[in-house]
């Protein structure tokens, strides 16, 4: 019967058709089969145990499993398989093996189940076990996540744990950026004298508050009796140089004596035109000196050491500078007393009965004419102006003069013969005007020259303070080398040249010479200090004020954007670490179920050869 009623079978079809097991030989058994895991599925379909096709039954296989799912019992262990990332073939017969215990009361005496959970989860089983789809799905499982979902979340964690380490490598970076830049602007501030902690434009602004005091101490030092003395034997020293005792506007002196004197002088910016030197054909060299006075040296230094730091203005004419016109007076002035004003009078409105208000103009009630005494304007119409030309003898004093009156007479000293004829318009011989002793002085416009740099002192104007550091240093200069002078061997040359010599010229020695150049230096060292340039710029440029507070208002937010950018790396650090928190489960949770999947394929491959033990060779 069975013969009969089954179908013949093809040796295509057995060709085709896998065996359910293969037999092996008691030798075999002993050897392992030794797959590797990318080659599984080549090697299934090689041995027909999967058809080449199995992707597409498994994607049929993949819907029934998403409707499935839609209905499934309160199982917390079907409800921790559905959780997963892929549903695979073990996953369902896992449940199946559940739903027989949650779905038992819907067995029947046949052994089959009335539930539809059941149903579907049974139909979905036999599709994975139909053609062996389940082998073929598990080894495409496999090779993805060994290739390509592991490493994926390896390298994830990977570039987030690198990403961590740059960021705490900048963190270290921004934290010493912020340092260095808070310490150079705190260096700057003590530097310049100021907090740096509240508005930094009115505390530089402040600053030039203490020149007065660096003033004080240069006018002190240069109105030491030491100074006089050092400007005093410069003077003399030159004089004799240059032969100003002698009599006369021009001194001769010989060319060759007088070489290393005129070098030295030029050295020292002797304030003498160039122009005014010449050569004469006997070799000899002219010098302009003033005539019945000696030559003036460092002539600002000698007025400081004498008056003081007065005003430019009082250095220049010997007079304090006039006072400044005050804002009231200015405003005086603009609308003085002389300037004529408009009298409007005491102007009354008044309303009469059962009328409009009017205004009364102050016009009496006989000098209106037309309308009502009061109630309209007063034009003026009762008596008629008349204007007087001065063609009468008996013109009215009202009357407008136009100058036709006898001239006026004009008369010189002398009692000529046209006095009283006319207007004397100079032409006589004998009357002369000394023009070089008219002045003509407007005092307004004096007082607006004199302003702005005449009114600063001379060592707050930058021109004279200039002169004055010229002078000092020419003064310096020069006792530099006397004292080299003097400190040497004296020869008999030398002696004869000073044996006429002024006694404060004969007399010095080089311990005066180098205690004046301490003095010198002290007041060089304080005009040319850089805290005092730098409040000499503050105190005359209100855009060097701002372009400095710019600056360090620059670096100090430098150290607070260095900080802010601090918080920002910590805050994308923490969002890396939280991923990595993340991920790593993930990464555990993939090793997992790929290494269970192994394990599950070579049990399934072990029972289809008798039991003989199947290795997946890879890096799992």
């Amino acid at each position: 019967h069975t013969a009969a009623c089954s179908k013949p079978v093809s040796a295509a079809d057995m060709a085709e058709r896998p065996p359910a097991t293969v037999a092996a030989t008691p030798a075999e058994m002993e050897l392992p089969i030794d797959i590797y895991y990318n080659k599984l599925l080549d090697w299934l379909v090689d041995r027909k145990w999967v058809k080449k096709d199995h992707a597409k039954q498994a994607s049929t296989i993949r819907a029934l499993i998403s409707v499935a799912i839609n209905d499934m019992p309160d199982v917390p262990e079907i409800t921790q398989l559905l959780s997963g990332s892929y549903m695979t073939y073990f996953h369902c017969k896992r449940i199946v093996d559940l739903l027989k215990v949650s779905e038992a009361d819907t067995k029947n005496i046949f052994g089959k189940y009335s539930s539809q959970r059941m149903k579907d989860w049974l139909e979905i089983v036999r599709q994975y076990e139909k053609d062996n789809v389940f082998l073929g799905e598990s080894a495409s499982i496999l090779q993805h996540n060994v290739n390509y979902e592991i490493p994926a979340l390896k390298k994830n964690i990977s570039r987030c744990q690198s990403r961590i380490q740059d960021l705490d490598r900048r963190e270290t970076e921004c934290h010493s950026s912020s340092q260095q830049h808070k310490a150079k602007f705190e260096s700057i501030c003590k530097e310049m004298g100021i907090q740096g902690s509240g508005n930094l434009m009115a505390e530089l602004t402040a600053l030039p508050q203490e020149l007065p005091t660096i003033y004080a101490d240069i006018t002190g030092k240069l109105q030491d009796a030491a100074c006089t003395a050092a400007i005093d034997y410069y003077a003399a020293f030159v004089q004799f140089s240059l032969g100003a005792w002698c009599d006369g506007v021009h001194t001769c002196i010989s060319a060759s004596s007088m070489m290393d004197v005129i070098s030295t002088l030029v050295y020292f910016r002797f304030h003498i035109p160039t122009s005014t030197f010449r050569l004469s054909s006997s070799s000899s060299i002219f010098l302009p000196l003033t005539e019945g006075g000696p030559v003036t040296v460092c002539p600002l230094l000698r007025y400081i050491a004498e008056h003081g730091n007065s005003s430019v203005y009082k250095w220049k004419t010997g007079q304090e500078p006039p006072p400044l016109p005050s804002a009231a007076s200015s405003t005086g002035a603009a609308t003085g007393a002389g300037e004529p004003t408009i009298d409007w009078g005491d102007i009354q409105v008044s309303a009469p009965s059962g009328g409009e208000p009017v205004i009364d103009w102050g016009g009496d009630a006989a000098g209106a004419s037309g309308a009502g005494a009061g109630a309209g304007i007063d034009w003026g119409d009762a008596a008629p102006i008349t204007i007087d030309y001065g063609d009468e003898a008996t013109a009215a004093p009202a009357g407008i003069d136009w100058g036709d009156a006898p001239a006026i007479e004009v008369q010189t000293d002398g009692a000529g013969s046209n006095a009283g004829a006319g207007i004397d318009w100079g032409d006589t011989p004998d009357l002369s005007v000394d023009l070089a002793a008219m002045v003509v002085e407007d005092s307004a416009a004096h007082e607006a020259v004199v302003g702005g740099s005449e009114r600063q002192s001379i060592l707050e104007n930058a021109t004279t303070r200039a002169l004055l550091m010229d002078e000092v240093m020419e003064l310096e200069g020069f006792l530099q080398q006397r004292a080299e002078e003097l400190s040497g061997e004296f020869d008999v040359a030398s002696i004869n040249q000073f044996q006429s010599a002024p006694a404060i010229v004969q007399n010095q020695s080089a311990k005066a010479a180098k205690g004046w150049i301490a003095l010198l230096n002290g007041v060089i060292s304080k005009l040319s200090n850089p805290r005092t340039k730098q409040l000499l710029m503050i105190s005359g440029s209100s855009t060097f004020v701002e372009r400095l507070a710019k600056s360090l208002a620059q670096k100090r937010d430098l150290s607070k954007q260095m900080l802010r950018k601090i918080d920002d790396l910590r805050v994308q650090k923490t969002a890396l670490q939280e991923e990595i928190a993340a991920t790593e489960p993930k990464l555990e949770s993939m090793i997992a179920s790929t290494r269970e999947l192994k394990t599950n394929i070579e049990r399934d491959l072990s029972s289809k050869y008798s039991g003989r033990r199947v290795n997946l060779q890879g890096d799992f």
